[in-house]
């Protein structure tokens, strides 16, 4: 049988009957798990009842099938063995190394509960400091990523005029300011269409990735509304030989191949004499 008592408004147990009795009184609300009744007081229970007929004098005799069962190397006739010179109850020492036996081998209750939230708590920093790690390589590959994608982009710059410096097509890949000076070239006028063809075709070969693209935005001095025009980027360098309105041109953002460097890229903005546009 597992008897339970209350102590403190804690439930103790289970234990034997034996083990239940030293710790409780007539008052002590108790409760067996093979019976269907709820809490009651030992006095009330009728297990219990034959030990509180007289609390002034409680019995102390335990139940065979209770000694037997606990105890099989205690013989019933120990338990009711008379009482000692001094008035107590006699304890066989078979009794007394089973019961010294049975405490070292049983943990303390608290602690064991004590053990557990310790195991949980301990998951839970781990657990949370796992899915922190997670989050933060998730994070910097992202980044990682996205600044590898990125497009470079630039601010506009100031118009300045078209100079006549013969350009050195060995020299590495241009800035945006050198890109647009090398474009105003191919739109000079004064210069010869075979000249300008040149130009093209050296700053093709010198510049650009084979398959670059042109994103073209045109402004014809509000006369025309703004638009994009993409193209491949061989056929807008042969464009702009044949555009005599372009008067300007921005750079507005590149891009770049990630191996060989060249624009793969561009997009720009065609500053148009909006008189010559239609001509």
């Amino acid at each position: 049988m597992n008897w339970y008592y209350l102590e403190n408004n804690e439930s103790q147990g289970p234990m034997s009957l034996k083990e239940l009795l030293p710790f409780i009184s007539a008052e002590t609300l108790v409760w067996r798990e093979e019976s269907l009744q709820d809490w009651v007081t030992a006095k009330e229970h009728p297990d219990l009842i034959q030990f509180f007929k007289n609390e002034d004098k409680q019995s102390t005799e335990i139940p065979l099938e209770e000694k037997n069962d606990e105890n099989p190397f205690i013989i019933e006739d120990e338990y009711n063995k008379p009482l000692d010179t001094d008035g107590k109850i006699q304890c066989p020492e078979a009794h007394l190394d089973y019961g010294i036996q049975k405490l070292k081998s049983e943990d303390n209750p608290k602690s064991s509960r004590d053990k557990k939230k310790l195991i949980l708590i301990i998951s839970a920093i781990l657990c949370i400091t796992i899915i922190v790690i997670a989050v933060v390589l998730l994070i910097g590959g992202n980044n990682k990523t996205n600044k590898e994608k990125e497009v470079v982009k630039t601010t506009p710059q100031v118009t300045a005029p078209v100079t006549n410096t013969p350009t050195d097509y060995s020299i590495s890949l241009p800035s945006e300011e050198t890109l647009r000076q090398e474009l105003l070239k191919i739109i000079d006028t004064k210069k010869t269409r075979k000249e300008r063809e040149d130009i093209a075709s050296k700053i093709w070969k010198v510049y650009f990735y084979p398959e670059a693209y042109i994103d073209n935005l045109m402004d014809a001095n509000d006369k025309n509304p703004e638009h994009w025009s993409p193209g491949n980027g061989k056929s807008y360098l042969a464009r702009l030989i044949t555009l005599p309105s372009i008067i300007d041109i921005k750079i507005l953002a590149v891009e770049r191949d990630k191996e060989t460097q060249k624009i793969s890229g561009l997009k720009v903005c065609e500053i148009h004499n909006g008189s010559k546009f239609n001509q």
